[in-house]
């Protein structure tokens, strides 16, 4: 059973990407990248994602190992999940900058009403006389 580490040295090894370029990519230093595929240290989720984006593949992928199918799609899971909640999350927020944007919209439009309302005012006003 290969470890996701190894997975990744492999997956990195076959695309002839050095161990420099992908601790660039994460914004990490090659140390900190070596200790990954060393499994020194576990990835979080979102590492783990952007290591995939750099290989141009799905996260399954550096989890899938064919003898181990199980963890794998606890893994797929999981992962599933978590992209589910991102997307959630950002359509709430996008959701929230849409009705922010409609409120300043109807200030606006309620101050014109108002200026309007005025000047209509003012017209009776001066037809009056």
């Amino acid at each position: 059973m290969m470890k996701i580490s190894e997975r990744i040295k492999s997956i990195r090894v076959s695309k002839q990407y050095s161990q420099d370029y992908m601790a660039n990519q994460l914004g990490i230093s090659q140390r900190a990248y070596s200790k990954i595929e060393n499994d020194e240290i576990k990835l979080d989720l979102e590492k783990l994602q952007k290591i995939a984006e750099i290989f141009e593949i799905e996260a399954g992928e550096i989890l899938s190992n064919q003898s181990n199918q199980a963890n794998t799609f606890s893994y797929n899971k999981s992962i599933t999940n978590a992209v589910v909640n991102n997307y959630n999350k950002k359509q709430d927020d996008l959701q929230n900058e849409i009705i922010n944007i409609l409120k300043d919209e109807i200030s606006s439009l309620k101050a014109i009403i108002k200026e309007k309302d005025q000047q209509i005012s003012e017209l009776f006003t001066v037809l009056k006389k």
